[in-house]
């Protein structure tokens, strides 16, 4: 069995507040993260189209995930990117 609580990644945008990352990738068409949940990011590729993290999958296990984001969005870009920054700033 997997914890009774597990937290899931956010990220912060001035004009929308908090906003679920699994939901806003899978709004994107990032497909096969539907029945994941998504635990934290991990870093983000250079052009931002790519994110990585730790999640649980399917079955419940806690696993790497990759999520490719089909065509350019700055929304996604300017805000993971500014929050992969202040985490290698700390």
């Amino acid at each position: 069995e997997g914890p009774a609580m597990i937290a899931e990644a956010f990220y912060w945008t001035e004009m929308l507040g908090m906003v679920n990352l699994k939901d806003h990738l899978l709004s994107l068409g990032v497909n096969g993260l539907e029945d994941w949940t998504l635990n934290s990011a991990q870093g983000v590729s250079a052009d931002g189209l790519t994110i990585t993290g730790i999640g649980f999958n399917p079955q419940g296990l806690k696993e790497g995930w990759v999520a490719h984001i089909p065509a350019p969005s700055s929304c996604v870009v300017l805000a993971i990117g500014g929050v992969v920054s202040s985490r290698r700033r700390r």
